[in-house]
């Protein structure tokens, strides 16, 4: 069987235990170690009726090298906020070595290796605005008895404030996609503006409401003329049929609104041998835009001629 500690002997073991902890911790302290330290950077008295044409760096990377107790110290203190007043700049870019001179004085025993950014630049340009439509972007799939009538947002148009140079080529302001599938209903929601690159850039709105609007399709028929075409002066002949039927699918809202002089059907005569043929081509040469799945016949007339000059 184990022997079990008396209450003396398991203090000696702990204290033991415990200076064994603290000698090693005084050896890791005491060694040199290199490592890097994030501190913020907060601006003051800048320009307000400028913007930046750059963003500004919010934090300076800095490598520093020392002890492992000086580089805890530095720790407690890397906290601390760099503060840049811009009334107090003697130009438009400043050492960031000299920043650091703020509390690096408590910290003689650290080497600050080095600092990214070096130089922060102050380059200023004129404040502009201007409205610009809302591009909504979406990827929306239909029910195939349905068809995406339209996407809107609300507001539809945004003002965006921000450098001349950014404001002068700006056309739209486009959102984050808008996505569904398979849908055969009206759908409403709310979306992001796509965030501005630049943090001088500001929107009236950083989020649209939309709207998806469908509407279910419905077969129609109509029966439409087929004119000749490229007929010889000479040449007058009977051709049947003298219509096309054209079946095609169109939204409900527009069914009373699609008539024939919407479609055009051609029988073309330019590569007709008039000695030996008896049938000319009928195309489609003409359909309104907001039909689909375009069904036509017949796809050949038959004709007979009646006279023909020599």
């Amino acid at each position: 069987m184990q022997k079990i500690l008396s209450g003396e002997d398991r203090f000696i073991f702990l204290a033991s235990m415990l200076l064994s902890g603290m000698l090693w911790l005084l050896i890791t302290l005491s060694q040199t170690y290199s490592t890097q330290v994030t501190v913020p950077v907060s601006y003051a008295n800048l320009p307000s009726d400028k913007v930046l044409s750059h963003p500004l760096p919010d934090k300076l990377l800095m490598y520093v090298k020392s002890s492992g107790i000086n580089l805890l110290w530095y720790f407690t203190l890397s906290g601390r906020v760099v503060q840049i007043d811009y009334n107090r700049l003697f130009g438009r870019k400043v050492n960031t070595f000299n920043l650091v001179n703020q509390f690096s004085a408590q910290l003689s025993n650290v080497e600050i290796q080095e600092i990214k950014p070096d130089t922060i630049y102050f380059v200023f340009e004129k404040k502009a605005e201007k409205r610009v439509p809302v591009k909504m972007n979406y990827d929306i799939t239909t029910n195939p008895a349905f068809d995406l009538k339209t996407v809107l947002g609300k507001p539809d148009s945004i003002l965006v404030t921000g450098p001349a140079s950014f404001i002068d080529t700006l056309t739209q302001w486009p959102s984050n996609v808008v996505k569904y599938r398979h849908i055969n209903q009206n759908y409403s929601g709310k979306t992001d503006l796509l965030q501005p690159a630049l943090s001088s850039v500001i929107l009236s709105a950083y989020a649209v409401d939309y709207t998806v609007t469908v509407e279910e399709f419905t077969e129609k028929t109509l029966s439409i003329p087929i004119e000749k075409l490229n007929l010889p002066a000479d040449i007058s002949l009977f051709m049947y049929p003298q219509n096309a039927t054209v079946v095609f699918q169109v939204g409900i809202s527009e069914f009373d609104q699609i008539e024939p002089y919407y479609f055009k059907a051609v029988a073309n005569f330019e590569k007709t041998d008039f000695k030996t043929e008896k049938q000319v081509p009928v195309l489609l040469a003409e359909k309104p835009i907001n039909v689909r799945n375009v069904r036509f016949s017949p796809q050949v007339a038959e004709f007979m001629i009646i006279n023909q000059g020599r």
